[in-house]
């Protein structure tokens, strides 16, 4: 399945390095989201994938914090406030 590679800075600034994914269609994107202890998950932004099955994606807002979630979903359209899927690559922050 997909893999990848996340960073968050001590601003919250997040960048995301994912290959495997599957290419993306129509309207449909992949959903970054960041899920914080409250369990509430938080729309960081959406973006395409192509046919090489890799992706890039640059977003702000994630705690500098271990323990948070960061997820990717399938999304229909661009514009999701709630996941529709299950996440299609998870990770949690570690403090490094």
């Amino acid at each position: 399945g997909p893999a990848g590679l996340a960073a968050v800075g001590a601003d919250g600034t997040m960048a995301v390095a994912m290959h495997d994914l599957d290419p993306t269609k129509g309207d449909e994107v992949y959903e970054a989201w960041m899920i914080g202890s409250d369990g509430v998950p938080i729309a960081l932004g959406g973006f395409k994938v192509g046919e090489t099955g890799i992706a890039y994606f640059r977003g702000s807002g994630v705690p500098a914090e271990p323990g948070v979630i960061l997820a990717l979903t399938r999304e229909p359209r661009a514009g999701a406030t709630v996941p529709s899927s299950d996440p299609v690559s998870a990770g949690t922050t570690i403090s490094g």
